[in-house]
Order: structure tokens, then C-alpha cells, then sequence
């Protein structure tokens, strides 16, 4: 791990102190009920735009939070205010390592230090490169700090009780391929998962296919539309896919070569045969757009289109 992202991680880590004593208080969730359910815990982008949480979805299973995919920042308050028990998670999932993916990820962690989780938590993302760490690395660091190496030395010496870690059950960090081969190694009774390797420039990224034997959801992330093309080798179909609104259709640059245009996540979304197409990690550059983005949607697209909304639920039925 090098010097700045020893820094990063130490910068995390007091805002994580700071801000696990000020998260809101629960409320009843429609999410959690029988069947599958998918929750928006974070609509926006890395830019935040007009106070939305960065980018984070929730999957529930039978009024369970099972899988969480990505953690952008904000999305840790929206994860408690929506009810969801961090000792419900059966993993974590991460588009790319990008800071905005994970940023709420060490807030979720530490608060998970109140909760009931006992058993391991796999968190798997993309394997780094020369430019990112990966998630061996960057997760291993949180096993390795103790409130030992927290507070003053005076104060535990004179504590009744013996000191806990931080994170009171292990953390499974889990890399998968960042090129060309598709990874199928978590299986449990309740879900199965896939990724796809995809292209986000020099970022390494991959898309995450989600199967709960009933609803396959699919979860895009940042790519590149060259990259859309790639993912019917995951699947022929899908129940939903999620893709991230980044652009609109009159980018031009740098920009348009990293990330999709609407045309392109519509052709997609026909082509994957996709009940529906939820639009998250909407920047800024695209709010107030939605008219115009539809209008482009619906040239290549038939199927139900939905803007993403923090705390927003969607109930997927598999006859939908």
C-alpha cells in the first residue's frame, strides 16, 4: 500500500469515528417484505449534485438486506434510515475501487461494531492495478486497527473491560478478474453472482450480475459503451438493469469515451431483453435532463424506465 493511500485510509478512518455517532434513526421500510426487493440507497454521482447520496444499491431478499452494491457517500445514512441490519448482508459487491464507490463503506463497517454481525463478510471488487489498490489491500487495513490504536494509552489502561476491535467479525476482501474473464464463485441458497470485466479507461471496473433464481438484476456501473456490448456474456436476460446516467446524449470528449450515452444503455437494455432500466449516479450535468433523455431512451427501448431516487424501492415480481 503506498504512502497516500495509507493517508486516504487514515482520513477515513476519523471521519468514520466522527460520523457513527450522527446517523438518523430508523424507519419502517416498504423494501422489506416477502419477495425481492431493490433499494436506491444512493441516486447521484461523485459530484453529489443537489444533495444526493453517491451511488449505492440494496438488494432485499424476504424482508432481509442481503446484498449491498457500492457504497457511495451519504449512502451509510440512507442504509440506517431504511431499516437494513448489517448482520443481514450476505456480501458486498463494488463496481470499481474508485474512493466514490466505497467512500460510506468504512462508516458502515464501523457502526457494524453496535450491531449482531458475528460471521465473516466477503466484500469483493476488482483486482487494483498501478493506479488503484485493490480490495485485498485496501480492506485489510480495518482488520489491522484495534481501539488500541485509537485512544490514549492512560485511557485504556485503566479500562475495566478488555479492549475489542473496531470490527468485530473478519472481512473477506475478494478480488476478481479486471480483464477479459467472467468470475462465479459465490453461491448461497438465497443468490448466486457473476462479473464481467469492463472497460472505465484505466480504471479497473467490472459489471455485476445478480441471480436470485426468480429476478437476475444487473448492475452496469461506470463502462464504456464498447463495454455494453460485452454484457449479454453474462446473460441473455434480465429482470432489471441498472445503469448509471454519468452523461447526456450531446457529450463529447474524454467523458464520452469512459462512460455511456442514453442511446447506448437503451440499445443495451433492449438487447438483454430487460423488464425494466433504472437510471442511477446521476451527475449533476444530467438532472433536469430527464425529459430529453427519455425521449432518447425510448427510440431503442419499449421496457419501464426509472430514475433513481435516494430511498426509492422497487418491488421485482418475476412475471413482470
Amino acid at each position: 500500500m503506498s504512502d497516500l493511500d495509507f493517508k486516504c485510509l487514515l482520513r477515513s478512518l476519523a471521519l468514520t469515528l466522527l460520523f457513527s455517532f450522527c446517523l438518523p434513526a430508523k424507519a419502517d421500510n416498504v423494501c422489506a417484505r416477502k419477495g425481492v426487493s431493490l433499494q436506491v440507497l444512493g441516486s447521484g454521482g461523485s459530484d453529489l449534485a443537489n444533495g444526493r447520496a453517491g451511488a449505492a444499491y440494496l438488494l432485499w431478499i424476504d424482508h432481509r438486506a442481503r446484498v449491498l452494491v457500492n457504497a457511495g457517500a451519504g449512502s451509510a445514512a440512507n442504509f440506517v434510515r431504511n431499516s437494513a441490519d448489517f448482520a443481514d448482508l450476505d456480501l458486498v459487491l463494488l463496481n470499481n475501487l474508485h474512493a466514490d464507490t466505497w467512500a460510506d463503506l468504512p462508516v458502515m463497517l464501523r457502526t457494524s461494531y453496535y450491531g449482531q454481525r458475528k460471521n465473516s463478510l466477503p466484500i469483493i471488487a476488482p483486482a487494483g492495478n498501478n493506479l488503484l489498490t485493490g480490495p485485498r489491500q485496501l480492506f485489510d487495513f480495518w482488520e489491522q486497527v484495534s481501539v488500541a490504536e485509537i485512544y490514549p494509552a492512560e485511557l485504556l489502561a485503566s479500562a475495566a473491560r478488555p479492549i475489542l476491535p473496531l470490527i468485530p467479525f473478519h472481512i473477506e476482501p475478494v478480488q476478481v478478474p479486471a480483464i477479459e474473464k467472467i468470475w462465479s464463485s459465490f453461491r448461497n441458497s438465497r443468490l448466486s453472482v457473476q462479473s464481467l470485466p469492463v472497460d472505465f479507461g484505466n480504471i479497473p471496473a467490472v459489471a455485476w450480475l445478480v441471480d436470485t433464481g426468480d429476478i437476475r438484476i444487473l448492475f452496469a456501473g461506470n463502462l464504456s459503451a464498447a463495454s455494453f456490448g460485452q454484457l449479454p456474456r453474462l446473460t441473455d436476460s434480465v429482470h432489471t438493469l441498472v445503469a448509471h446516467l454519468s452523461i447526456d446524449q450531446g457529450q463529447r470528449g474524454l467523458l464520452s469515451r469512459v462512460h455511456t450515452k442514453p442511446s447506448a444503455i437503451a440499445r443495451m437494455a433492449t438487447r438483454l431483453k430487460a423488464g425494466s432500466l433504472l437510471l442511477g449516479h446521476r451527475m449533476g450535468r444530467t438532472l433536469g435532463t430527464e425529459e430529453q433523455v427519455l425521449g432518447h431512451i425510448r427510440k431503442e427501448y419499449e421496457g419501464s424506465v426509472l430514475f433513481a431516487e435516494d430511498s426509492r424501492c422497487l418491488y421485482l415480481q418475476p412475471d413482470d
